[in-house]
């Protein structure tokens, strides 16, 4: 007998530098929830450069981010 898992989706925030500014990468597994959330947020944009969605790196767009999540049964790692 196979069991099936669920786990929550998580999503990484790694630091980035680019051009002597700080940027949050916004790292995750595909998942299409997730990219609707970011594509629809003001906070975060994707980054053909990185091929990522990336923030400013401020305790403001982090607060942002975690509302924009709230609700969902999420794990959000910073590192």
């Amino acid at each position: 007998m196979q069991r099936t898992y669920h786990t929550a989706p998580v999503l990484y925030l790694n630091t980035l530098e680019h051009n002597g500014k700080q940027f949050i990468r916004l790292w995750y597994k595909p998942d299409h929830r997730i990219s609707k959330l970011l594509k629809d947020s003001d906070v975060a944009r994707y980054s053909k450069t990185y091929k990522c969605f990336v923030a400013h790196k401020t305790p403001e767009a982090i607060e942002l981010l975690h509302r924009r999540f709230q609700g969902w049964r999420w794990w959000i790692r910073a590192t």
